[in-house]
């Protein structure tokens, strides 16, 4: 009998089953390896989304004037110190194909009108919050031997602002004159804590000698501290004794907008301080259309006017203050001896507001007058006057103001102004910026 010299056939099974054996722990070995690295790079792309997310909606809030390019900018920047590839080598800058970022509504949906970030004119005013996106190539190590390598890990966050509207609030500190335009004093003895000027000089020719700055005084022996404007020579004094104007000045950067803003609307009726907000009794509504009203408010209270009011204060005595708030959509007038305060100061820090424009040209004006809120002599006054769209003026003498002044523009002619900067008549700063990521 011969012997079998071919082998045993089970051998060569065994060497197969060696092979997928290694294959298998070739392909663990690439889960395992390759898998987690994909995984520790996706925490690595999150992270970015995230911080970017957060630091993109923060800017938005803090920087009333930033540009979609900055605002790139720092995404990228921010995206790229968390690990996130550059594109185009030069880092920090506004492009970077690995980061993408969409505008969102606060409830993390993109704006309809236009929602990428970079695509759009400017920043859409609406935006409550940005969504940022990233990515980077991911290499393998044992993956390539079955064909693996490379992955892209990508990830998403989505940063939204919780704080209410207008956290624009920037009334500056120790400055009782706040104008969106100019302020021009030329009388004597002005004594001023503090006036600030967000304009570029006064627009019309009223204006005289205050054509070319945003402050002039051309009155005797100012005392301003301190002077507070946007240019280093925005500040012009050619009256007498101008220096103790100068002897505190500040230099900062141009307000897009009013430090705060104050709507007719919140106290007419239906509105948020309407009759039902004031205890009873003590709000009255005048409707006179667009037409003047002599108006007597012998009785503590709030006094809502449509049209313009004309304060007959000195006919109720001047014993002692008026605890009154008048809120016109004309102009305001006070004859002397008015001696008004807010009628609650805990609850609204107003105690004469008009939304009159002060140009007489202009067609939406109820009457021919320069100004938007005018005082004649001896008005002793507390709390915030607020003219947004017009021009406070004094043109009487012995002015005294404790609380703050913000208007479109400011001109005072009468003599010895004593104004007091007193922020507890201003209304209280919005709450603490609240971001947050939602997803």
């Amino acid at each position: 009998m011969k012997k079998n010299t071919l082998g045993n056939p089970e051998n060569g099974q065994a060497l197969v089953v060696i092979v997928f054996v290694i294959l298998g722990m070739v392909v663990l070995a690439a889960l395992a390896i390759d898998g987690g690295n994909a995984l520790v790079q996706r925490r690595t792309v999150q992270n970015g989304a995230d911080n970017c997310a957060l630091a993109g909606i923060r800017s938005i809030v803090i920087d009333e004037d930033l540009t979609e390019t900055e605002l790139l900018a720092e995404i990228n920047l921010i995206a790229e110190t968390n690990g996130i590839p550059d594109s185009d080598g030069i880092p920090g800058n506004s492009i970077n194909a690995n980061v993408e970022a969409h505008y969102t509504d606060p409830e993390g949906n993109y704006l309809s009108a236009c929602d990428q970030v970079g695509a759009c004119s400017s920043i859409p005013s609406d935006t409550k919050g940005i969504e940022c996106s990233t990515k980077k190539s991911v290499p393998t190590y044992f993956a390539p031997i079955i064909g693996w390598n490379s992955t892209e890990a990508s990830a998403s966050g989505i940063a939204v602002n919780h704080a209410p509207d207008n956290p624009n609030y920037h009334f500056p500190v120790e400055t009782a004159f706040w104008s969106w335009g100019y302020i021009d004093l030329n009388g004597q003895d002005p004594h001023i804590n503090g006036v600030f000027a967000n304009g570029v000089g006064c627009p019309g020719p009223e204006c005289e000698t205050a054509e070319d700055f945003p402050i002039n005084n051309s009155g005797q022996d100012p005392f301003i501290d301190p002077v507070v404007c946007t240019s280093l020579d925005c500040f012009e004094c050619t009256g007498q004794n101008c220096q103790t104007a100068l002897d505190n000045s500040e230099v900062v950067p141009p307000k897009a907008t009013m430090p705060f803003t104050i709507d007719f609307a919140t106290y007419a009726p239906g509105g948020e301080k309407d009759a039902d907000y004031w205890p009873a009794g003590k709000y009255t509504y005048v409707d006179n259309g667009t037409n003047n009203v002599h108006l007597v408010p012998c009785e503590d209270g709030v006094y809502v006017v449509t049209g313009n009011a004309h304060l007959k204060v000195n006919e109720c005595g001047k014993s002692t203050y008026k605890n009154i708030t008048i809120i016109a959509l004309g102009w305001i007038r006070l004859d002397a001896d008015a001696w008004l305060e807010p009628f609650d100061a805990s609850l609204d820090g107003l105690v004469l507001a008009s939304w009159s424009e002060s140009t007489p040209e202009n067609p939406n004006l109820f009457d021919s007058t320069t100004f938007a809120i005018d005082f004649n002599q001896n008005p002793e006054l507390k709390g915030l006057l607020y003219a947004p769209n017009g021009n406070v003026g004094d043109t009487g003498q012995d002015l005294h103001l404790d609380g703050a002044v913000v208007a479109e523009s400011i001109t005072v002619t009468g003599q010895n102004i004593i104004v007091t900067f007193n922020p507890t008549y201003l209304p209280p700063p919005p709450p603490p910026i609240t971001i947050e990521l939602i997803r």
